[in-house]
């Protein structure tokens, strides 16, 4: 589980533990010296690249630039992964709760990732937190929400 950037490394290393040909692309480490991955959480992560760098969030073109060069602002899928949605497909995903804050300029990408992800697993939770801004499970309205909501999901996973 992690929130913001780290929904996304969350998200990136639980798919890729649970997707030994993605983590093969990644590192040479023997997958049976890692943990399995029984559930994934995202809390208003930046998860799909292009929504990231088009809804205006500070700062996003210059960090995708920065790190994944050029072709990080416009292909579907560059070179590098930034985001899960440029894994590509993959074939197994932990049960997985992706979560939105309706204020957040990160809403549409959890949006995307979930949409995404409901087209070819069933054990994909979404909610969108109405009112709320990035960071509001450590900073505000709804993190009582959110804390019942993870705590259902963890318990069910």
């Amino acid at each position: 589980m992690g929130d913001s950037a780290g929904g996304n490394l969350a998200t990136m290393l639980g798919l890729a533990l649970a997707n030994r040909d993605i983590l093969s692309r990644l590192d040479t480490i023997d997958p049976a010296t890692l943990p399995t991955v029984r559930s994934i959480s995202s809390l208003y992560g930046v998860m799909d690249r292009l929504t990231f760098r088009e809804d205006g969030f500070p700062s996003a073109r210059l960090f995708l630039q920065s790190y994944a060069g050029v072709d990080a602002l416009t292909t579907r899928r560059p070179a590098l992964a930034v985001t899960p949605m440029d894994l590509g497909d993959f074939t197994n995903l932990p049960p997985t709760f992706v979560v939105g804050a309706s204020k957040d300029q990160l809403a549409r990408s959890s949006k995307v990732w979930a949409e995404h992800l409901r087209t070819r697993f069933s054990q994909v939770g979404y909610q969108v937190y109405e009112g709320a801004s990035h960071g509001f499970f450590s900073f505000g309205t709804g993190s009582a929400a959110l804390s019942e909501d993870l705590r259902h999901f963890l318990e069910s996973t």
